[in-house]
C-alpha cells in the first residue's frame, strides 16, 4: 500500500470511530434523560448571542430549580456528552445548539427530546454552507418543526423568517421583540456606554424594568428571550427581572474592561462574522467617550470580495471613531485608506504590536473597541495589561480563549480567577448547575 492509500485508508477508520463515538454519546444522552427526566429541555438556536441567552435562561428558570447548562461546545457529540452530567436535582436542562450545517439541528434534536424551542437571531454566519438568510432560517427551523404538539416555541417577533416559524409547528408560540404584536414587547431601550443596558418590557399584564450588566442594544434579543422563556414557563415577572439583572456577560462577549492610563477597553473578541458588525459599530457611534477608537481583526463570513468589504468597515469605523486600527494578515487590505484618513488609521500584522501602540497612546476617558475573530485572540490585548505574557503567536490553531491556556506564560499556568471581572459564569451561578 502506497503512501497516499494509507492516509485515505486511515482517514476513513477515523470517519467511522468518531461516527460510532457519536452513536453512543447519543445513545446514552437518550438514556439519560429517560433516567433524569426533567421537567423542561430548552433548546436555543441562532446565529448569534446563543450562549449569552442560554446562559440567562439558566438563571431565570434557576429561580424556581437548578438548572443544567449545556453552552459553548454546541454540536451533536459535545451536547450529547454534557447531558450526561445532569443530575436529578437539575429539573431544566438549557442547551446551546448550532445549526452550522444543512441537517446538523436534527441528530440533536433526536436525542434531546427538547420541549421548548429559542430561536435568537437569523445571519450569514457559516456563509459558506448556506449563502442566504433564507437557508440559515430552515435549518434552524428545524428544533421548532421538531417541538412536541404541547412544547413552547419562542421566537423573534421583529425577524420574519424567525416569526414564520410558528407555523412549523403545532406547539404553543410566545413572541418577544419590539414589534407592537409580540407577546414580551420591548417598550424602551437605553444604555449608551459608559450605562449599561436598560430594558421596559410589557408581558400583557404590566411592564417590568429590568436592568443588565450588558452593553448595547442588541443584547436585548437575548434578555427578551430569556424573559419570555421564563414567563412562557410560569416564572413571576419579577423574578425574571432579577435574574436577567444578576447575569454577567460571558468573557469576550462586549465585555468592559479598565486599561491603561484611565482608558476602558470593550472587548468583543469571540467571533466577528461580517453581518454582525454594523451592531457592533452601533455600541461605539452612541457611546459617551473623550475620544473613540476601534480596532478590528479578522472578518469571518464575507461573501463577495474580501477587500472591498474590508475597506467598507474601514470607511464606516472612520465616521465614527477618532481612531481606526485594523491588525491581522488582511490588515494590508485598508492601506489604500490611509492617505485620505488624515493619520487617524493605523494597520499591524501583529497584535503584540498593536497591544504596544495601544498602552503607549492610549488617554483618559478614552474608549477602546475591540473586535475580531477567536483566531485572532485579541484579548491578549487585555490580559497582557494587567500582567506582561509571553505568548504573542500568529495565526494560533487554540480555539479557545486564552483565559484557559497554558502557553500564555512561561511557566504554563493558567491566568489568575481575578482576571475575569464578571466573576462566576452564569452555568455555575446560585440557582445553576456546573456544565
Amino acid at each position: 500500500m502506497d503512501w497516499t492509500n494509507f492516509r485515505l485508508a486511515r482517514a476513513a477508520v477515523a470517519s467511522r470511530l468518531r461516527t460510532f463515538r457519536h452513536w453512543q454519546r447519543a445513545r446514552a444522552a437518550v438514556l439519560w434523560r429517560r433516567l433524569m427526566r426533567p421537567d423542561h429541555v430548552v433548546a436555543v438556536t441562532g446565529s448569534a448571542g446563543k450562549s449569552s441567552t442560554v446562559g440567562l435562561i439558566a438563571l431565570v428558570l434557576g429561580t424556581r430549580a437548578p438548572a443544567h447548562v449545556s453552552v459553548g461546545f454546541n454540536t451533536a457529540g459535545a451536547i450529547a456528552k454534557n447531558l450526561t452530567r445532569a443530575r436529578r436535582r437539575h429539573r431544566c436542562w438549557v442547551a446551546e445548539v448550532s445549526g452550522h450545517a444543512p441537517g446538523a439541528i436534527d441528530p440533536v434534536a433526536g436525542f434531546l427530546g427538547h420541549d421548548v424551542a429559542v430561536v435568537t437571531t437569523i445571519g450569514l454566519d457559516h456563509y459558506r454552507n448556506f449563502r442566504t438568510r433564507e437557508a440559515v432560517a430552515a435549518e434552524k427551523g428545524r428544533l421548532v418543526a421538531l417541538l412536541p404538539p404541547g412544547g413552547l416555541a419562542v421566537l423573534d417577533a421583529d425577524d420574519p423568517l424567525i416569526l414564520g416559524m410558528k407555523e412549523l409547528s403545532a406547539a404553543r408560540v410566545v413572541t418577544f421583540g419590539r414589534s407592537s404584536s409580540a407577546d414580551i414587547r420591548l417598550v424602551s431601550c437605553d444604555g449608551d456606554f459608559p450605562d449599561r443596558l436598560r430594558l421596559e418590557i410589557d408581558d400583557g399584564a404590566g411592564v417590568t424594568v429590568v436592568q443588565t450588566q450588558m452593553l448595547g442594544a442588541r443584547w436585548a434579543t437575548a434578555a427578551l428571550a430569556a424573559f419570555a422563556v421564563g414567563r412562557g414557563l410560569g416564572v413571576p415577572a419579577v423574578d425574571c427581572a432579577r435574574a436577567i439583572a444578576a447575569w454577567p456577560p460571558y468573557p469576550w462577549r462586549d465585555q468592559v474592561h479598565a486599561y491603561v492610563n484611565g482608558s476602558t477597553i470593550v472587548a468583543d473578541t469571540y467571533k466577528a462574522p461580517q453581518w454582525s458588525l454594523a451592531s457592533s459599530l452601533a455600541i461605539v457611534r452612541g457611546a459617551r467617550a473623550g475620544r473613540k477608537t476601534i480596532v478590528v481583526g479578522t472578518i469571518s463570513d464575507i461573501g463577495g470580495t474580501t477587500r472591498s468589504k474590508y475597506l467598507n468597515v474601514a470607511r464606516e469605523a472612520l465616521d465614527i471613531a477618532d481612531r481606526v486600527i485594523f491588525v491581522g494578515s488582511r490588515s494590508a487590505s485598508v492601506d489604500r485608506l490611509k492617505p485620505e484618513s488624515g493619520g487617524r488609521l493605523v494597520t499591524f500584522d501583529r497584535v503584540e504590536d498593536l497591544a504596544g501602540h495601544l498602552s503607549a497612546t492610549a488617554i483618559p476617558g478614552e474608549l477602546i473597541y475591540l473586535k475580531g475573530s477567536l483566531s485572532d485572540h485579541l484579548e491578549r490585548v487585555v490580559i497582557d495589561a494587567r500582567e506582561p505574557i509571553a505568548c504573542w503567536v500568529e495565526g494560533c490553531d487554540v480555539r479557545t480563549s486564552c483565559l484557559a491556556c497554558r502557553r500564555l506564560y512561561p511557566d504554563r499556568r493558567k491566568v489568575p480567577e481575578d482576571m475575569v471581572p464578571t466573576g462566576r459564569p452564569a452555568n455555575s451561578a446560585p440557582g445553576a448547575s456546573r456544565a
